[in-house]
């Protein structure tokens, strides 16, 4: 167990999502996500140290979560050893019985299409880095390096880098990066995800570690280097910009607000009992009108088709 604030290298990738933080159970970003998008019944149930059969869930590979593993793994350099399998899914016997036992060895299956695809997506995001603002900050510092802190209530907090840069522990201006190979790196598709996913939050969250524990830190740029996994391996820099991300302090704030509260009080509520009233997305409702539009225009061109065909159907002037 880790007992103090700090930032911790080279801890395991499963002893951090099982929770090794504090003498209480500790409040992660996805967590948090949870707390604010949902619900603090659905935090509880997502949390390893509360819900003991999510601590005993049996891991099931997903191949796109696989490819993104194997992704930040050839990207950062940390992460389980890749076993390439080379069969084209898991359809036969011998292709599962392979996957299971790089399981059980501690290792990461990945199909041989799928090992060119996280291979191609590692080395786009290398050399795509060039030039944004991210450029060369992979060179020196340390992969999934582990944030442990205290903050509202005495509440226990903790945040998994993809990369420390060595020069933010120092402080000052820092800027640290996230990769994120899901969504797509088109403006539209990931200004959606981002939200959608938290993003914002994380960002927040995240910032809000470094600051506790990196004393000298003078401002934080959290940006998200986002990858496409199929060619041309698409690659863009993109950050929460400060309204939004003030926004996203204040929903943290909130998240560490109901995670102290819920604690102490060992109560875990669902959604709340009172009607919410919706009201149409601004999306959804550029969307009808621009329908609205071609629909009138096609009635248009109806009515003119039929007056043509019908000239009795004209209106007479009266």
């Amino acid at each position: 167990m880790i007992e103090a604030p700090g930032i911790y290298d080279g801890i395991p990738e499963n002893d951090y999502h099982a929770d090794p933080v504090g003498p209480a159970p500790s409040l992660s970003a996805s967590i948090a996500k949870l707390l604010v998008l949902k619900s603090p019944r659905h935090a509880w149930l997502a949390h390893p140290r509360l819900n003991k059969a999510k601590a005993e869930e049996v891991e099931k590979a997903k191949r796109a979560r696989d490819v993104g593993t194997a992704t930040h793994k050839l990207v950062l350099g940390a992460g389980k050893t890749i076993r390439v399998l080379n069969f084209s899914d898991y359809k036969s016997g011998a292709a599962q019985k392979a996957r299971d036992a790089a399981l059980a060895e501690g290792l990461l299956p990945l199909l041989a299409d799928d090992y060119e695809k996280a291979d191609g997506t590692a080395k786009a995001i290398r050399a795509e880095l060039a030039g944004t603002q991210l450029d060369g900050i992979l060179d020196d510092g340390e992969p999934e390096a582990t944030l442990v802190w205290q903050d509202i209530g005495g509440i226990w907090c903790r945040s998994r880098l993809d990369f420390l840069p060595t020069a933010a522990r120092q402080g000052g201006f820092i800027v640290v990066p996230d990769i994120k190979t899901n969504g797509g790196a088109d403006l539209e598709k990931w200004n959606r995800v981002a939200f959608e996913t938290g993003a914002n939050i994380q960002a927040a969250f995240y910032e809000r570690g470094l600051r506790a524990l990196i004393p000298d830190i003078r401002d934080v740029t959290f940006l998200f280097a986002v990858a496409e996994q199929e060619e041309p391996h698409g690659v863009r820099v993109f950050g929460i910009g400060g309204e939004a991300l003030e926004k996203a302090r204040g929903y943290v704030e909130i998240a560490m607000r109901a995670w102290a509260a819920c604690t102490a009080s060992g109560s875990w509520p669902g959604y709340p009992k009172s009607t919410t009233w919706l009201d149409e997305p601004v999306y959804y409702a550029m969307s009808m009108e621009m329908r609205r539009l071609v629909f009138l225009d096609r009635i248009n061109r109806w009515q003119g088709i039929g007056a043509a065909k019908n000239p009795h159907l004209l209106p007479t002037a009266e």
